[in-house]
C-alpha cells in the first residue's frame, strides 16, 4: 500500500511515542478490580469474625481453632505453628471449601522445623501461647477475633487489630436450577433441624456447611447480596470468569510503634514499606516458568552445567532458579534513584540476583545519565545495558571518548571484583543472606540507619552511595559503626564510623568504601572477558580495623558445574590478620579442588612500617617479601608473595 509523505508523519511520532513508556491503561487501577474495591469496602472496627475457644486442638508442634464469619456463618481454620527462629506462622483456610484452595507445593523444600507450643491461660474470651521466651506470649481474643504477639507489655504484631480481616469463600452460583433445588432442600433441612438443636448445636451444624447464608433483622435466613465482579469481570478484551465466585483475602497486619517495616511494597519507589489497605495478586505460574526453563537448560547440557535464567516477573521462591531485573523502566534520574531501594526490597525477601536496566529500557538517557546508571549497576548484583528495540542506540562509544573511559572505568571496578560477587553469592546460596543489603542489616542499633536507601552495603564489608542526581557536586554518605573506621577504595583515606561525611564528586566518581576489619580479593588485570580472567592472580586488599585487625573469605570453583555440590570440588579460605600476622586457612578440608590462581599482591591499609616482611609456606619453608609502604595515607603493599590461592601460608610483619 503507497502512502504520502503526510500519512507517514503520525506514524513516526506513534513509533517514537510507544518507546517512551509504558501505556498505563494497560494496567488496572483498583477503581477497575472488583475484588480491590470490595475489600478497601471494608470498614474498620465491623469485623464479623469469632474464634471458636472450644475447638481449640493442639499438639506438640501445632494449634488449630475455628473461626466464623457471623455474617454468613462460614467457617475458617487458624493454625499456629512455632517454628525455630523465634518465628511464628499463621495460616488461615476454609474449613471445608466446596473444593480445595491451591495451595503452591514447591516453594518450600522442606517443611520448617517446629518447635512445642504451649498454652499458659484460658478463659471464656481468650487464649494465652507460650512462644518460648520468658515475657514472649501468643494472644487469641474471641470476639471479635485478634491475634497479639506480646514481649512483656508490648505489643509486636497484630492481626485483625483493626477489623478488617476478609476471607471470601468458594461458592456455587446462586442463580443456577441444581443450586437453588440444593438450597430449598437444605432450607427445610435446617428449619426441622432448628426445632430440635440446641442454639450451639445448630450453630455447629450450620457452620459446617459452607453455606452463603446470613440473617435479617427478624432472624429469616437471606442470601448474601452479589457485587458486581464477584462472578466475571471483563477489562479491556479478557473476560475472568469465576465458577466458584470471588475469593479474595484481606489480610489485616498492624506493627504498634514501629516506624519502619521493609518487604515488598504495592509501588516500589521506597524500601521502607507504607501504611496500605491494598491487596496484591500473585501468581505462581512464573516461578514454574522459570522451574522449566532451567531444568530445561540443565537437560540440555547432560546435566552438568548451571542454569542462567533472567525474568522480570517472580514468586515466592523464584531465587533458586535465576536472577530478576526489576522491569520496564525509563531514562529518568528518578528511575535510577529508585532502583536502589527496588533491589534492597527483593534482597530481603530472599531474591539477591537483582538489577535495573542500565540507562532506562524507554525514553533516551543523557550522556550524565548514562555514566551515573553505568556507575551506580556495576555495584549491584545483576549489571545489564538494556533498551526498548525503537529507542535510539546508545552503545557507551556513542557518547564521545571522555564518556566512554568512564563507563569503561566502572565496568573495570565491576570485573575487578568479580572474585568479591562470587563468594557473596556463594555464601547467599548457604545462607540466604542478600548480597545487597540495608545498612541496618548489619547495624540493627543503629537508628540512622533504618531510613537510608541512597547507599547500600555489598556484603558486610562494602558501602556504595551511588550518586544519582544530575548536576551533582557532591553526595552526603553516612558511615555507620562507633568506633569503626572505612576506607575510601579509590583514595585509601581512613574515615571514622557513626559519622555523616560529605563528599565532592565529579563525573568520575563512584564513592565506594572498604570496611576497616575487613579483606577483600579482587583480580586487578584487565581483560576482554570473566573467562580470561580465570587463572588470573588475586590481590588482597586489607584493611584494618582499628583493632589492627581484618578478617575475609575467598571461594573458587569451576564457575560453570555442579560439581562444586556434587563431588565437592571448591576453594574455601578464611583469611585473617591479627598481632602483624595475615594468614590463610582452609575451611572446606574435605573438598578436592585445584586453581592456577596464586596471590599477586597484598595491599593493606591503616597499617604502620614494618622493617621486614616474612612469608611462610606450608612446608615450612620461608622467604622475604619485597614490601613499599606509603607514610601519608598509612598503605602498605607487599609484592608477589607467589603462592597458590588454595595453598595455606602466613605472611608475618616485623
Amino acid at each position: 500500500m503507497a502512502a504520502s509523505c503526510d500519512s507517514l508523519l503520525p506514524l513516526i511520532l506513534l513509533l517514537c511515542l510507544s518507546a517512551q513508556a509504558v501505556d498505563r491503561s494497560n494496567f488496572k487501577t483498583c477503581d477497575q478490580s472488583a475484588f480491590c474495591k470490595r475489600q478497601r469496602e471494608l470498614k474498620p472496627g465491623q469485623s464479623p469474625y469469632r474464634a471458636l475457644l472450644d475447638t481449640l486442638e493442639l499438639s506438640d508442634s501445632r494449634l488449630t481453632l475455628q473461626l466464623i464469619n457471623d455474617n454468613n456463618k462460614v467457617r475458617l481454620l487458624l493454625e499456629l505453628y512455632r517454628l525455630q527462629g523465634n518465628i511464628t506462622r499463621v495460616k488461615i483456610n476454609e474449613l471445608k471449601p466446596l473444593k480445595p484452595r491451591y495451595e503452591v507445593p514447591d516453594v518450600l523444600l522442606s517443611d520448617p522445623i517446629t518447635e512445642a507450643l504451649s498454652v499458659v491461660a484460658q478463659d471464656e474470651n481468650s487464649l494465652v501461647l507460650s512462644l518460648g521466651g520468658k515475657d514472649q506470649r501468643l494472644i487469641v481474643s474471641a470476639q471479635p477475633f485478634r491475634l497479639d504477639i506480646v514481649e512483656g507489655p508490648q505489643v509486636l504484631m497484630s492481626l485483625n487489630s483493626r477489623g478488617l480481616l476478609a476471607f471470601e469463600h468458594l461458592r456455587a452460583r446462586k442463580d443456577t436450577i441444581s443450586q437453588k433445588i440444593s438450597s430449598t432442600v437444605g432450607s427445610m433441612w435446617d428449619s426441622l433441624k432448628s426445632m430440635f438443636s440446641s442454639k450451639s448445636e445448630s450453630e455447629q451444624a450450620t457452620g459446617q456447611e459452607n453455606v452463603e447464608q446470613q440473617t435479617d433483622e427478624d432472624g429469616q435466613i437471606k442470601e448474601e447480596e452479589d457485587k458486581p465482579g464477584m462472578w466475571e469481570e471483563t477489562f479491556k478484551s479478557h473476560t475472568d470468569s469465576k465458577p466458584n465466585g470471588p475469593s479474595s483475602i484481606s489480610l489485616d497486619f498492624s506493627l504498634p510503634g514501629v516506624e519502619h517495616v521493609y518487604g515488598i511494597p504495592e509501588h516500589a519507589d521506597t524500601l521502607k514499606l507504607k501504611n496500605t489497605d491494598c491487596g496484591f495478586f500473585l501468581n505462581d505460574n512464573f516461578v514454574y516458568q522459570q522451574k522449566a526453563t532451567a531444568d530445561g537448560l540443565i537437560l540440555r547440557s547432560g546435566g552438568v552445567q548451571r542454569p542462567f535464567v533472567l525474568t522480570r516477573a517472580f514468586f515466592a521462591g523464584s531465587q533458586r532458579y535465576g536472577a530478576v531485573w526489576t522491569g520496564d523502566n525509563a531514562a529518568e534520574w528518578g528511575h535510577l534513584k529508585i532502583s536502589i531501594p527496588m533491589c534492597l526490597s527483593l534482597g530481603l525477601v530472599g531474591i539477591s540476583f537483582c538489577g535495573a536496566d542500565v540507562g532506562g529500557f524507554f525514553k533516551h538517557p543523557s550522556a550524565e545519565l548514562l555514566v551515573r546508571w553505568y556507575q551506580a549497576g556495576a555495584y549491584q548484583p545483576f549489571f545489564r545495558a538494556h533498551a526498548h528495540i525503537d529507542t535510539p542506540r546508545r552503545e557507551p562509544w556513542l557518547f564521545g571518548s571522555e564518556n566512554t573511559a568512564l563507563i569503561r572505568e566502572s565496568i573495570r571496578q565491576r570485573y575487578a571484583l568479580l572474585p568479591y560477587w562470587y563468594q557473596l553469592f556463594y555464601n547467599t546460596h548457604r545462607t540466604g543472606q542478600p548480597v545487597m543489603r540495608p545498612l541496618w542489616v548489619e547495624y540493627p542499633d543503629d537508628v540512622a540507619t533504618f531510613s537510608i536507601e541512597d547507599e547500600y552495603l555489598i556484603g558486610k564489608d562494602l558501602l556504595v552511595h551511588p550518586v544519582t542526581d544530575e548536576g551533582a557536586t557532591g553526595v552526603t554518605a553516612y558511615l555507620p559503626g562507633k568506633g569503626e573506621v572505612w576506607y575510601d577504595v579509590h583514595t585509601f583515606q581512613k574515615h571514622d564510623g557513626d559519622q555523616s561525611l560529605y563528599i565532592p564528586v565529579t563525573m568520575s566518581s563512584i564513592p565506594v568504601f572498604q570496611r576497616g576489619g575487613s579483606i577483600i580479593c579482587r583480580k586487578d588485570r584487565v581483560r576482554r572477558s570473566s573467562s580470561c580472567m580465570e587463572n588470573d592472580p588475586y590481590t588482597l586488599y586489607v584493611a584494618l580495623s582499628s583493632q589492627g585487625s581484618a578478617e575475609g573469605e575467598l571461594y573458587i570453583d569451576d564457575f560453570h558445574t555442579f560439581s562444586f555440590e556434587e563431588a565437592k570440588q571448591f576453594v574455601h579460605r578464611h583469611l585473617s590478620f591479627s598481632a602483624n600476622t595475615l594468614s590463610s586457612r582452609n575451611l572446606a578440608p574435605d573438598s578436592q579442588f585445584s586453581t592456577a590462581s596464586w596471590i599477586e599482591k597484598i595491599v593493606i591499609f591503616g597499617g604502620s612500617q614494618p622493617s621486614s616482611v616474612t612469608l611462610k609456606n606450608a612446608d615450612g619453608t620461608e622467604s622475604a617479601l619485597e614490601f613499599e609502604f606509603d607514610s601519608t595515607l598509612a598503605v602498605l603493599t607487599l609484592r608477589k608473595p607467589g603462592v597458590n590461592a588454595a595453598a595455606d601460608w602466613t605472611v608475618v610483619l616485623r
